[in-house]
């Protein structure tokens, strides 16, 4: 059994939920493109997984500012940033939980943020990582999840 969104759920093939107890608002798919990015001259770190490189259909950013403003405190945008596909469907703080695998993200999106993200509720991505950028990722999402890092389960 597995825990999505307070939910029990079991887990099939290939450490998914089985397809018969998968969320409506769940959204799943393949990366083909893994980005780490630090940007000191535009302020962000950045962890991103895309379905392609070249032709982006499905995507997941997490983002943080490297130093926030007062400006950003006092608006609530001091902590990371999850955008899923388009920016209609993203925001600041909004994962109950994220859980990295060898081979799989999963993302928990809050019951209070549903009203941002309306579309998703549990969002899996699978993709391929060498050991190395499989470390930068960790070493990545820790850095942008900083204070919220409780939120981050690592499954080596």
């Amino acid at each position: 059994m597995f825990n999505i969104n307070g939910r029990k759920t079991e887990i099939g093939k290939h450490g998914r939920p089985a397809a018969n107890k998968i969320s409506m608002k769940t959204k799943e798919f393949k990366a083909g493109k893994i980005a780490i990015e630090t940007s000191k001259r535009d302020n962000y770190y950045l962890f991103g997984l895309a379905d392609d490189e070249k032709n982006t259909q499905e995507y997941l950013i997490f983002q943080k500012s490297i130093k926030a403003d007062e400006q950003d405190k006092d608006l609530g945008m001091d902590t990371y940033h999850l955008e899923i596909d388009d920016q209609a469907y993203s925001g600041y703080g909004i994962c109950d939980k994220i859980v990295l695998s060898r081979d799989r993200l999963l993302i928990e999106i809050s019951k209070k943020a549903n009203k941002i993200v309306k579309k998703f509720d549990t969002v899996i991505v699978h993709f391929k990582a060498t050991d190395k950028k499989f470390e930068e990722m960790i070493k990545m999402l820790k850095v942008i999840l900083d204070d919220k890092s409780a939120l981050l389960t690592i499954e080596k």
